[in-house]
């Protein structure tokens, strides 16, 4: 696993504001592909990746970000698990 250094460059920097103006708390890569179609795909994985190692960024599992501030567990969840669905206790006790 390459190691990048914690300096965050301009362009780094503009990836933060991109996401964060955009108001993206989660996302995966392909969607950050899909809005950012003048990135290539290397330059992109380069740059979320120092975002990470930076802590700008926090990596759920392979090609699923989020802000280091997101905690909303169902959100997650439903990135992690598209097709599944909140149990009837869980749905409950988050209404309390």
């Amino acid at each position: 696993m390459k190691r990048y250094s914690k300096t965050v460059t301009e362009t780094e920097m503009g990836l933060l504001k991109f996401i964060q103006d955009g108001e993206l708390q989660i996302f995966t890569s392909n969607e950050l592909k899909q809005q950012l179609t003048n990135w290539s795909k290397i330059d992109l994985q380069v740059s979320v990746e120092k975002l990470i190692n930076a802590n700008f960024l926090s990596r759920i599992q392979r090609a699923l970000y989020c802000l280091p501030t997101f905690r909303d567990e169902y959100i997650i969840g439903q990135y992690l698990m598209p097709d599944g669905a909140v149990a009837y206790w869980s749905a409950l006790h988050r209404m309390a």
